[in-house]
């Protein structure tokens, strides 16, 4: 009886002891429950609620970031596709040759124009030219027509025996430019002191002969006047020689010689 009590009690105390090594398991199996829902369950609550929060966060920091980059992306691409150059059609061969023709006609054109303006200008010169060489040749007095008595060599004499009192005898020829010039500014010397009355033009232009040349003609003419150059003007008062006017340098006679020696004889304009 006593080793069944003794049984029995070990029998408790072994069932006592696997209860509260059961209890202990079930402890330990609940402390590692726990612990394990700790591990588990609040690391994901965590991570889940900062992933959650972190991922609205980041879609709305993100939200105004892509819309910056959508207007960025707008206004960058814009101007690129308005800058771009239209697409250019490969000319055909008809076309350049078309064009080539045109530029050619251009040039043709351009050359004729230079042409037919240098051609203009040449003509127009010669036009000019000769308009002046046949005025020179006609001289000043019968060019201009002026009150000048112009007289020919075989009527000199008669028209001197026939005067009295002033008389200039302006013995001449027509030829060139410079003699054109001088019978102008005789002219306007003999207006300026009032002579056109007893003024008088001789004109030995075709008085030049074999044996004979112009100075000589005049010295037939006057042989006291004794001239050895021409153009000459011969003053005469009542028909008598006073001055010879002439250029003893064998030079061209100027108006100015002419005004020189009306003013030495007290002429008045």
């Amino acid at each position: 009886m006593a080793e069944e009590k003794k049984n029995s009690t070990r029998k408790k105390t072994s069932s006592k002891t696997t209860k509260k090594g059961s209890a202990n398991s079930t402890t330990k199996k609940s402390s590692s429950n726990v612990t394990i829902k700790k591990v588990t369950t609040v690391p994901k609550k965590s991570s889940s609620k900062i992933s959650t929060k972190k991922v609205t966060s980041v879609s709305n920091k993100n939200e105004p970031k892509k819309k910056i980059e959508k207007k960025v992306l707008q206004e960058v691409v814009s101007p690129t596709l308005e800058l771009k150059e239209p697409e250019r059609k490969v000319p055909l061969l008809n076309e350049i040759e078309g064009k080539k023709v045109g530029e050619y006609k251009n040039y043709l054109l351009a050359f004729a124009i230079f042409i037919v303006i240098v051609l203009g200008t040449i003509f127009g010169l010669q036009i000019f030219k000769n308009y002046q060489e046949k005025m020179y040749l006609k001289g000043y007095f019968k060019q201009e027509k002026t009150d000048v008595t112009i007289l020919s060599y075989d009527n000199v004499a008669n028209v001197l025996a026939s005067t009295k009192g002033n008389a200039f005898f302006f013995f001449h020829y027509r030829e060139n430019e410079d003699t054109y010039q001088l019978e102008k500014e005789i002219y306007q010397v003999v207006t300026d002191f009032h002579l056109a009355d007893f003024f008088y033009y001789v004109d030995l232009t075709d008085m030049v002969t074999a044996d004979c040349d112009r100075i000589c003609q005049v010295n037939r003419l006057f042989p006291e006047a004794n001239v050895s150059h021409v153009p000459a003007i011969l003053f005469y008062q009542n028909q008598r020689l006073i001055h010879t006017v002439m250029r003893e340098d064998q030079a061209m006679l100027k108006a100015s010689d002419f005004a020189h020696v009306l003013d030495m004889y007290e002429f008045k304009k």
